[in-house]
């Protein structure tokens, strides 16, 4: 499957600029940016994109909600509604159009990373849907099922999925693994990726010998350590991490003293 690709609706000029650099710096594809409904319309017609984000407050007579509606009559794609409007007569009218999420301004990397993650869900089961499925006898019992939750390894490199799609990480690009309740980030020499699993799991799912838990939110590359001391570490990308003592025996334990 090709990179699903994601249509911005949103008329504050400075919003949609952070939207586009966030998702290009998450490794998405954006099909442009649309201040109001006509906009729209025009860029869901050319660029036929997978799914959209979409202010609900626009430019025009016509607000996100209705544009989205008009989007649904010409097909259907996971909405993630973006706006500062909590009252209950909104949020009804936005509901009836049966969006992905709700995310309400001003939001954090996480929410829109995880609204992001609701709408993909939604996308990849649309699309499993319209594809042809293999006959019963041509299925073996032991077949790896490619989820979010896997990671495959390959010499001194790790594929993990990402806009459904597997990318290719090298072990020692890898800077670090940051927490983030069930979910966490790998941080790259080039971007940041995020995998649906916690610490603890990607940890042992890893088994990377210089990748070390220091805190109970970061485990370390060591290849990539540029200093550190008794309370953080700094890494090559400038990242200050936090260096808890209940880690420090275990960190040590991979220098030897001369």
């Amino acid at each position: 499957m090709n990179n699903i690709k994601i249509l911005i609706v949103e008329d504050q000029k400075i919003i949609a600029r952070d939207l586009v650099n966030l998702l290009v710096e998450w490794g998405y594809v954006t099909t442009g940016c649309a201040a109001t409904c006509e906009e729209a319309i025009a860029l869901f017609n050319s660029e036929q994109p997978d799914i959209a984000l979409v202010d609900i407050q626009l430019k025009g007579e016509i607000d996100g909600i209705e544009t989205v509606k008009k989007m649904n009559e010409l097909r259907p794609i996971p909405i993630v509604y973006l706006t500062a409007q909590a009252d209950t007569v909104t949020y009804e009218r936005a509901k009836s159009s049966n969006p992905a999420a709700y995310l309400l301004k001003p939001f954090d990397e996480r929410s829109l990373q995880l609204s992001l993650d609701l709408a993909f869900d939604i996308f990849e089961k649309q699309y499993q849907s319209t594809q042809p499925h293999p006959k019963e006898d041509n299925l073996s019992a032991d077949k790896v099922k490619l989820s979010a939750d896997i990671i495959l390894q390959f010499n001194d490199a790790i594929f993990i999925k990402q806009n459904y799609r597997f990318v290719k990480l090298i072990k020692e690009e890898l800077i670090l693994l940051e927490a983030d309740r069930n979910y966490s980030y790998i941080h790259t020499k080039q971007q940041r990726h995020i995998i649906r699993m916690p610490l603890n799991m990607a940890l042992e799912k890893l088994q990377f010998s210089t990748l070390v838990r220091v805190h109970r939110s970061f485990a370390v590359n060591i290849l990539n350590v540029k200093e550190f001391n008794d309370t953080e570490i700094v890494m090559n990308n400038n990242k200050l991490v936090p260096f808890s003592s209940a880690y420090r025996d275990d960190f040590l334990k991979n220098f030897d003293v001369i």
